[in-house]
């Protein structure tokens, strides 16, 4: 065996790395991040090491197999008869090393000793090694956690390292664990090794199961374990926490060291875009500071560093919003914006109460985690989260439990062996009954309506499984007289199927590459195609810049509740670090509490002509007073266009995250909002509109009505002018009427449109002149519905096997039988037609197109036509091919699904 003091890990300092810390409320305590490229040069390092696993034992009187200190762990999964053991001839520096193997099952082994003491003003880093070999399935980790005055694990405590699994030719693979001395009553550390087969990560162990998957004779050595102790580096926002409101605030950055070092400290302000605009230095235990608070309106973070010979030991990160105060507070209970915050367990931190009182949300919508399980113990449902949620309902807003896999393991039996709750729920509604209905109980007076989660991909969505699971929960609510509402997720690339699904709520969602007005008219289709109360959920868009994410989310926002949506959920606006459970918030939660300031509580009264090149929409209260326009351009380019629109001089423009833009007399790519607005002139000018049936392309004429309000207290004498595309062939184009107050005139039109008119809404410009002492003319635009009367064509795409797969879906909502020509045409493949005989009233059918070669439709116009056999009437939606379909996404990335507007009676 090799000489221990000349060939054992000779260099402790190369094994102890620099670190990265996150900050939480108050004084922020490290998280370290361990890095074997960046080993510290300083020797003063060695003093750090409070102990060293290298598994030499024999020097300190151990010749037994098995490692001083390490215990087996016996429990279910866990066979007693794998343990432990040294090996003599592998070694990371060098032999030995400790050793664990399986050959059936699971095996852990754990250190509860006196061996690592915990100084309650330090920070503690363990980093070693892992080796493994045949390991597929399972995976080997490493766990730390406080012991208590009895050795008693604080389970609380616990932190793991990277789960690992066999890595190609990468035999020693580094691990990390981060443990900040915070936790009161915290004695000594103690570890606990493992090699653990799926079943036993998956909480499934007691259950039976189709498909055994794990992996027998599988082996992990864990060398070079070593703990350091890290000076204690503090970062801290005061006198606020997260929320930058006073005009004292300052960001402060100290260092606690144990270990009487000369640290010094590096306090560095970062922008959103990651560029540092302030900095400070410090040395030893002196605070340093910088002043925030007079930053603009906007998201934030603090880096502090700390030093040691030039090399950096550790370091805190804090976020932080700096908040402006032009705009009002959140509408509270009638504010339509909610935010999804995913799976919560626990007492949520004082920043995420905070940040969430702020933002001032209607709704919330969340995922009680499943409860943990121990070797000690289940740690079951956390009262300070039922006691914040219900001081949220107090505030007014909707309480939305999700119900989703994290639940499998409450069922157990044949139900937990279920690959997802919905098919738990639908195979054995009987079975899963009695935790189903302990579940709905349990917190039935917090929770307003249950979701059922989606079930995997849209690609596999099962509608008829779906449908039987929502049937088990509403059959339990119903039993308990609940008052609680039931909601179904509903992906958007599906269609909405002919027997719907018994719920009270559809909760779209929404693909986070869907432009803005795609998002409003899918929604507005469901809110059609379903007759129910319709949420959305929306996503963030993905490697954007924050300015354009943000930007654009407020526009899917919008668009969402101008299509109908009475609840748009978003994702929590901030990160939640997995080491300390802190909260870093990021720039969009200003954008939206502006939102919700401005025109949460407020009903969405469509879109509204702001001029030329802008997009306007118009919210306001019930009573027609309040109004506040939502706007920005449409230029592609994002050039800024002018508003067509007479303002109030009480009127105030404010940009996206609530600062004042006075005088602003333009719009641009980014929305603002345009307060105090008069209704009633900007309704005036949509008192043209449209009715009557479908126009058929290809038709000899079509009939329509065109109908003009009179919104004036006084008889009004009018010209209206109506300017149709060129192809159009519109008559009479000029209509005299006299309107008296408050009534409505109506004059009969003739369309004819060319073969080629594309279906769906499509505009047509008018222009309306007022006589009187002085002439006033009016002008806007008003839609009129193109394609095959009563029928209705939804037609969808995605990816598939490298081409493309079209769907065209048709139902008659005519009264009587319809024979039907379908068909498509591309510029790269041949022209194809299908045919449909005899589709009855209230029936559907589908056809479905294969185009190969999905390269050559990038960018590309399809034509889906749908034409009637006993004449020359013809249908056309034109879907264009996106980008992201040649990478490969498939149509639950949003690009899958193109959505047209229906042609219904």
């Amino acid at each position: 065996m090799p000489d221990h003091a000349t060939n054992r890990r000779p260099h402790v300092a190369a094994m102890v790395s620099a670190a990265v810390l996150t900050g939480t409320a108050g004084w922020v305590f490290a998280q370290t991040a361990a890095s074997e490229q960046a080993p510290l040069a300083s020797s003063r390092i060695m003093q750090r090491v409070v102990k060293l696993f290298d598994f030499d034992e024999q020097r300190l009187g151990n010749f037994e197999p098995t490692p001083m200190g390490w215990r087996p762990c016996v429990a279910v999964g866990y066979p007693g008869f794998q343990r432990a053991v040294l090996d003599p001839q592998v070694g990371h520096a060098a032999p030995p090393s400790m050793r664990l193997s399986v050959s059936i099952g699971s095996v852990a082994a754990e250190l509860l000793t006196r061996d690592i003491p915990v100084h309650p003003s330090g920070d503690y880093l363990i980093t070693g090694f892992v080796r493994v070999e045949r390991m597929i399935h399972a995976r080997a980790r490493l766990d730390a956690f406080f012991l208590d005055h009895a050795l008693r694990p604080m389970e609380d405590s616990r932190r793991s390292s990277a789960e690992l699994c066999s890595n190609g030719d990468v035999l020693w693979q580094p691990i990390r664990i981060v443990m900040p001395a915070t936790r009161s009553g915290a004695r000594w550390i103690g570890l606990r090794a493992a090699i653990e087969q799926p079943d036993v990560r998956a909480g499934t162990i007691e259950g039976p199961r189709s498909i055994r998957t794990e992996d027998t004779y599988a082996t992990a050595w864990f060398d070079d374990i070593r703990i350091a102790r890290l000076p204690r580096l503090s970062l801290r926002l005061e006198p606020d926490d997260v929320l930058v409101t006073s005009r004292d605030a300052g960001v402060w950055a100290c260092v606690d060291d144990v270990d009487a070092a000369d640290v010094t400290i590096q306090l560095d302000l970062l922008d959103e875009t990651g560029r540092i605009i302030r900095t400070a230095h410090g040395c030893g235990p002196t605070p340093v500071r910088l002043t925030v608070h007079d930053l603009p309106v906007g998201a934030f973070r603090a880096v502090a560093s700390a030093r040691l010979d030039g090399e950096t030991i550790t370091s805190a990160e804090r976020g932080f919003l700096r908040a402006g105060c032009e705009t009002p507070a959140p509408r509270g209970a009638a504010n339509f914006l909610g935010l999804r915050l995913g799976p919560v367990a626990g007492d949520p931190s004082a920043e995420m109460k905070g940040l969430v009182d702020w933002l001032g949300p209607g709704s919330l919508m969340l995922s009680f985690a499943a409860d943990r399980t121990t070797l000690n113990g289940t740690i079951g449902p956390h009262s300070g989260l039922d006691a914040w949620l219900r001081r949220q309902r107090q505030r007014g807003a909707l309480i939305a439990a999700v119900l989703d896999n994290d639940q499998l393991a409450r069922f157990g039996g044949k139900a937990s062996a279920a690959s997802t709750l919905t098919a738990a729920l639908a195979r054995d509604p009987v079975g899963t009954n009695e935790p189903l209905s302990g579940l709905l109980i349990e917190r039935g007076d917090i929770v307003s309506v249950w979701q059922l989660a989606t079930a995997g991909p849209p690609t596999e969505w099962d509608v008829v499984q779906n449908a039987a699971a929502l049937s088990a929960i509403a059959s339990v609510l119903t039993r308990q007289a609940a008052t609680a509402r039931l909601a179904a997720t509903w992906p958007a690339v599906l269609e909405w199927p002919e027997h719907p699904l018994q719920a009270d709520v559809v909760s779209a969602g929404i693909p986070s590459d869907w432009s803005f007005a795609r998002v409003e008219q899918h929604v507005r289709g469901l809110v059609q195609a379903t007759g129910r109360e319709v949420w959305a959920e929306l996503e963030t868009l993905a490697d954007e810049p924050a300015d354009v994410a943000r930007a654009e989310l407020v526009k899917r926002i919008v668009a969402a509740r101008q299509g109908g949506a009475t609840r748009v959920h978003v994702p929590a606006p901030w990160r939640t670090r997995a080491e300390s459970g802190a909260i870093s918030p990021d720039a969009s939660a200003v954008a939206l509490r502006t939102l919700a300031g401005l025109i949460g509580g407020l009903a969405p009264r469509g879109r509204v002509d702001a001029g030329s090149g802008v997009r306007a929409y118009l919210f306001s209260d019930e009573d027609h007073n309040d109004g506040v326009l939502v706007a920005w351009t449409e230029d592609a380019a994002g050039e800024p266009h002018g508003l067509d629109v007479a303002l109030p001089a009480s009127s105030r423009v404010f940009d996206l995250d609530g600062n004042r833009l006075d005088g602003a007399s333009a719009v641009g790519w980014s929305p603002c909002y345009i307060t105090a607005v008069d209704v009633a002139s900007l309704k005036a000018r949509h008192i043209v509109r449209f009715d009557g049936p479908t126009l058929e392309a290809g038709a000899e004429s079509c009939r329509q009505t065109v109908h003009v309000s009179n919104p004036a207290d006084s008889l009004m004498d009018v010209t209206l002018r109506l300017i149709a595309p060129s192809e159009w062939k519109l008559s009479p184009r000029r209509v005299s009427l006299r309107i008296p107050p408050g009534q409505t005139r109506s004059a009969e039109l003739t369309f004819r449109l060319p073969r080629y008119a594309v279906a769906g809404e499509q505009p047509v410009r008018w222009e309306l002149e007022i006589a009187g002492a002085r002439t006033q003319t009016l002008s806007g635009e008003a839609s009129v519905r193109v394609g095959l009367d009563g029928i209705e064509v939804r037609v969808f795409w995605q990816p598939l096997d490298g081409g493309v797969l079209i769907q065209q879906r048709v139902t008659n909502r005519s009264s009587q039988s319809v024979d039907l020509r379908a068909g498509i045409r591309s510029p790269a493949h041949p022209r194809e037609s299908r045919t449909i005989v005899g589709l009855e009233p209230g029936r559907s059918a589908v056809r479905e197109y294969r185009l190969p070669n999905i390269a050559s439709l990038v960018g590309q116009a399809v034509r889906v036509t749908l034409a009637r056999m006993e004449g020359p009437e013809i249908a056309n939606h034109v879907i264009e091919i996106g980008t992201s379909a040649a990478s490969g996404t498939n149509g639950s990335a949003g690009d899958g699904a193109i959505r047209v507007a229906a042609s219904r009676r």
